[in-house]
């Protein structure tokens, strides 16, 4: 194998030298089409590699002189295979070519390899915390989307995107405005917020849905117990609803309770609401779940809930001298449809991956700041809300 050197220039060059070798090297030892294109694809970069080819990920640690590192296909041998004669041979050739190409390696300092899991997703989430969310349909305790000050602006902005609601509407009416004003159509691709709904939905989701709501101070407005799948034309239920506050909420100015594990329950029969206050008019029945095992939602402006579309909540009304407004956004897997015949005006943006389905229509970035759609949003039994 013929080894090219890239020399760089600074402090620690030489052994960002050697790193590149040893990926290289290392990359071609145990699969023959890596010997040629190990070091042109990988060999001028610096140890650990990033994200690679498919077969990266099918790696795993082998223990050498030089540290931990990662041998492509390794994973398919047997445990006898692994530590035959044939292997331990192949690794000294490892050994040998390196000290032939690059004297003095084994007194270099060693950089282990990033565990594999890393490698593999680039979510901000703990396995702790995934697991938590597909046991109990929420999460919460996640670090701040939005500073102080970011806040501030926003919400100075936001008179400007409720100046454009008719006579007659409220800010509830404000739904799927992120396919025309770039002020919602950006924080609903935050990065922030995209690498956590990928720890749960996987690499491929869209965005598809959106909608505000204020509940002004000292108002009777709730919003019953409900499902979001109930309300949702779309198969199969895979959606996670993110609860952006632009205002400190809590029990006081009526946020959000949400029952934990509800959404191993499947679709609950849901009846037309009776309460005159509520803004739903189709609400879960009563004894359908244990309402008392309801938790009490509790964040700071900036800061996000994260639901599945399944989970029984709700939210009582606001009896204090705050106001409480929040934003929600939608994501779905790329592989749920919607049912164009019940909501015609439903539009998808692909936020990460891809979309090998191609199930749903797609929509247009808007191009201006603040616009409304020229259509009218579903109804609420159609496109559900989820306060």
């Amino acid at each position: 194998m013929v080894i090219r050197l890239f020399r760089g220039s600074g402090a620690g060059s030489s052994w960002h030298d050697r790193n590149r070798v040893f990926a290289g090297l290392f990359l071609g030892t145990f699969c023959q089409r890596w010997q040629d294109q190990g070091l042109k694809r990988w060999g001028c970069q610096n140890f650990p590699p990033g994200p690679g080819p498919p077969c990266w990920r099918l790696s795993e640690n082998v223990h050498l002189q030089v540290g931990t590192i990662r041998s492509p296909c390794h994973r398919f041998l047997s445990t006898r295979k692994r530590h035959s004669v044939g292997i331990r041979k192949r690794r000294h050739q490892v050994t040998k070519r390196l000290h032939a190409n690059l004297p003095g390696w084994e007194n270099a300092a060693t950089v282990p390899a990033p565990p594999l899991s890393s490698m593999e997703s680039t979510t901000p989430l703990s396995p702790r915390q995934i697991q938590s969310f597909h046991e109990d349909g929420y999460l919460l305790g996640l670090p701040p989307i939005y500073t102080s000050g970011e806040m501030d602006r926003m919400n100075s902005e936001l008179p400007q995107l409720l100046a454009l609601l008719e006579p007659g509407e409220t800010a509830k009416d404000i739904r799927e405005w992120h396919e025309t004003s770039l002020y919602l159509h950006e924080i609903c691709f935050n990065p922030k917020i995209l690498d956590l709904v990928e720890g749960l939905l996987g690499p491929n989701f869209y965005l598809w849905a959106s909608s505000f709501f204020i509940k002004e101070p000292r108002t009777l407005e709730t919003v019953g117990w409900h499902q979001d799948a109930y309300y949702w034309p779309m198969e199969p239920q895979n959606t996670v609803t993110v609860w952006l506050a632009f205002d400190d909420v809590d029990a006081v100015n009526g946020a959000m309770k949400l029952v934990p594990g509800t959404h191993k329950m499947g679709l609950i029969k849901h009846k037309r609401s009776t309460e005159t206050d509520s803004v739903l008019t189709l609400e879960l029945e009563g004894g359908s779940f244990k309402e008392d095992e309801a938790i009490q939602f509790r964040l700071n402006a900036g800061e996000i809930s994260i639901h599945d579309d399944r989970a029984v909540h709700g939210s009582p009304a606001n009896p204090s001298d705050r106001r409480r407004a929040g934003l929600t956004i939608r994501y779905s897997g790329t592989h749920v449809k919607n049912d164009m015949t019940v909501n015609p005006n439903f539009k998808t943006y692909l936020c990460r991956g891809i979309d090998t389905h191609k199930l749903n229509p797609v929509g247009a970035v808007p191009t201006q700041r603040f616009a409304r759609p020229a259509f009218k949003a579903v109804s609420v039994e159609e496109a559900g809300t989820d306060r």
